[in-house]
């Protein structure tokens, strides 16, 4: 696999947002279905062993519940989310599940229920989605979501095996990797010793997950503290950082990281553009809940199309995918 390239804007830092979530003492976690592939970082696999994909066609009548569930989620995610509409846009999509066998809806019904974070029935959803026949990129999508609920809830092994198996089903879940990453740099802080045989193998783990990164920020000392935190990570190889902004004058990068409020985001989505390669993924927060719309309907103009949000209070962040 090649090299993923990283651009960040402002200075990030992995954490778990405030939200309802599985009891962190309560109940044993499923291990993940076995996945092929030869390792965890073999970015060449793509299925999963004992539920083998299969290329599925669809019915014209599943194309049409399909696309009409998910017309409902589109609709609540530009309106907002509710208990009620999250349990209800998930029943249309456990609906065309079981009619139809598709992977897709039961994933989206999972999704459904996090959107409002009702995570039992979330995990109950996703956990069959990766265990279906059929698209093998949405099983995979499941099993990183899953280690995502189980990170929330203070399950961090739990999380790190179904993050591993995403890795290991589709290698090009960006999300999973950065989290892993994320999950061996705080073992490395634990450790605390660059001479320790575990801390080695975190260190070269997290290297290959989260390859490598550039920084910018108009802030000297923003940019100061993430070099200093690289080098104290000892990945200062992996992460640049530069003052700045864009365009940056690097090659297009496969994931564009802006925590940025509203008012600089709009004006810059021609440019945010510009620093990804087709296909790649721009991760935006610091959007307030009011301000939504006119960022969404500036990315959408600009080619960035949004294809999950995340809710923490009145704060909002957006995923989009360049066209």
């Amino acid at each position: 696999m090649r090299n993923l390239q990283f651009i960040l804007f402002a200075t990030l830092v992995a954490c778990g947002g405030g939200s309802k979530s599985i009891k962190s003492g309560g109940g044993s976690v499923p291990p993940p279905p076995s996945v092929g592939g030869n390792s965890a970082n073999d970015a060449t696999a793509g299925t999963a062993a004992d539920v083998k994909t299969q290329k599925v066609e669809f019915s014209k009548d599943a194309k049409k519940d399909y696309e009409a569930a998910l017309e409902g989620f589109k609709a609540n995610d530009k309106s907002g989310w509710s208990e009620g509409s999250c349990r209800g846009t998930a029943d249309k999509f456990l609906g065309v599940a079981r009619e139809h066998k598709l992977v897709d809806a039961q994933f989206m019904a999972g999704l459904s229920y996090h959107r409002c974070n009702l995570v039992s029935d979330a995990e109950k959803a996703y956990q069959e989605a990766s265990r279906m026949p059929g698209d093998g990129l949405k099983k995979a999508m499941a099993l990183s979501n899953l280690g995502q609920l189980y990170y929330k809830a203070g399950k961090a092994d739990s999380a790190r095996q179904y993050w591993e198996s995403a890795i290991k089903a589709n290698g090009k879940l960006i999300g999973a990797r950065i989290n892993m990453a994320s999950l061996n740099l705080e073992q490395m802080r634990k450790i605390n010793s660059p001479k320790d045989a575990q801390w080695k193998k975190l260190e070269e783990d997290a290297r290959f997950n989260l390859s490598n990164a550039l920084g910018v920020d108009t802030d000297p000392i923003a940019v100061g503290a993430t070099l200093a935190n690289a080098r104290r990570n000892r990945l200062g190889r992996r992460i640049r950082a530069r003052e700045g902004t864009i365009p940056t004058g690097d090659l297009a990068f496969d994931v564009v990281l802006a925590n940025l409020i509203a008012g600089v985001l709009v004006p810059l989505a021609p440019g945010l553009r510009a620093e990804l390669r087709r296909g790649g993924w721009l991760v935006t927060s610091g959007i307030f809940v009011d301000r939504e719309d006119e960022v969404r309907a500036a990315f959408e103009a600009a080619g960035l199309l949004p294809t999950d949000r995340s809710v923490d209070g009145d704060w909002i962040a957006l995923t989009c995918r360049r066209s």
